[in-house]
């Protein structure tokens, strides 16, 4: 695969011509994107990528879809350990399944229908929110290797002063 600094994302929608669009007004706001006709296909996709955390940097799906829903998928990806950061997009307006998916960790969740400016806005903002959170936790991170360095160090100190007062003994 070339290299790209474009996002790629992953968009799962059952009906074609409202795949067709969105697949449009994302590449025009400079996303490379892939794009599949459900959750089943997605799940295949997604698995024959090596690494797909580092391929698809959001997958954006519909909720409800044949064969395997936005939900199935997000939690059958929870399952397998699949971290691709994901947006729900549905027109159904289901309270109940988009607090299941928030506390699956899905990230971010669009009413249809909406137009690619708003579709545009919202990618460019769960991405940005993917990426502060990201920042934030190598920070986090690294401070943690910080004291665990530190602690080491000491206890490296400890068990050496520990040693000769034995030996005293």
């Amino acid at each position: 695969m070339k290299k790209t600094n474009r996002a790629r994302l992953l968009v799962v929608e059952d009906d074609s011509n409202m795949r067709e669009l969105i697949v449009l007004g994302l590449e025009s706001g400079s996303f490379e994107v892939v794009a599949v006709e459900d959750g089943a296909i997605a799940m295949e996709t997604i698995l024959k990528e090596k690494s797909p955390e580092l391929i698809y940097q959001l997958m954006i799906t519909d909720l409800k879809m044949p064969n395997l829903s936005g939900e199935d998928l997000i939690a059958e990806m929870c399952a397998k350990n699949i971290r691709i950061p994901v947006m729900v997009m549905s027109g159904h307006g289901d309270k109940p399944a988009l607090i299941r998916l928030m506390r699956m960790g899905c990230n971010d969740f669009i009413d249809k229908p909406f137009t690619v400016t708003q579709l545009l806005d919202s990618v460019r903002m769960t991405l940005e929110k993917i990426r502060t959170r990201k920042i934030d936790q190598e920070a986090r991170e690294a401070r943690l290797r910080k004291q665990l360095a530190e602690m080491k160090r000491l206890l490296k100190k400890y068990e050496t002063q520990f040693a000769s007062m034995r030996r005293e003994f």
